[in-house]
């Protein structure tokens, strides 16, 4: 089973300007998800898609492969940038059959997750897999198998539930920003979080 991990660090950001590239402690957002990806070794291949030069050389100086986004999906929802990175993966000779999405700005997410999406869709008939809390998927981990990807869905008919992380921390605002910075702060040397590691 091959996996694709993507990472889609747009440039352009409503409430919080330039957000992933916004930093806490040592690492802007999109540097959180590349520094996972790279840990999370049950990953075949990991890229970073952005339309924003600046993001892209942020990106590929932290060592990601870049793969340089088409404006006209700068504004279209995960699951046509998630389609798109699975066309240019096929052309480039390998068929990915799981996508995993690493957002940026949910910078706090267990190594185990990639794991348990291994398991999960080599023993079930799951087609994806999302992080929920309290009923609504918190944004830190998405999976989805090529087929439901292909199909215009992000997350099909059989979606399966993860638990998220502790805090699940979505940055929307600056005050989202504050409390990530905390919590990085408080969990340093307590989990992979820490860039000391």
């Amino acid at each position: 089973m091959y996996l694709l991990g993507l990472i889609p660090a747009r440039g352009g950001s409503v409430r919080v300007s330039r957000k992933n590239l916004r930093k806490i402690g040592p690492w802007t957002l999109t540097e959180w998800a590349i520094e996972y990806a790279r840990r999370a070794t049950r990953l075949d291949r990991y890229v970073v898609c952005s339309e924003d030069e600046e993001i892209q050389l942020l990106a590929k100086g932290a060592g990601a492969d870049v793969w340089v986004e088409p404006m006209a999906l700068a504004h279209k929802p995960i699951v046509e940038v998630a389609a798109w990175a699975l066309a240019k993966a096929d052309r480039n000779g390998t068929r990915p059959d799981v996508v995993v999405v690493l957002q940026p700005t949910t910078p706090f997410r267990p190594l185990q997750f990639v794991e348990l999406a291994v398991s999960w869709f080599k023993t079930t008939d799951a087609d994806s897999l999302v992080t929920v809390k309290d009923g609504r998927p918190t944004g830190e981990f998405y999976a989805s198998r090529r087929e439901t990807i292909l199909s215009g869905r992000l997350l099909g008919p059989n979606c399966r539930e993860l638990s998220g992380g502790e805090p699940p921390i979505n940055i929307d605002t600056e005050w989202d920003l504050v409390q990530a910075e905390r919590y990085y702060l408080t969990a340093r040397g307590r989990w992979w979080c820490d860039p000391d590691t």
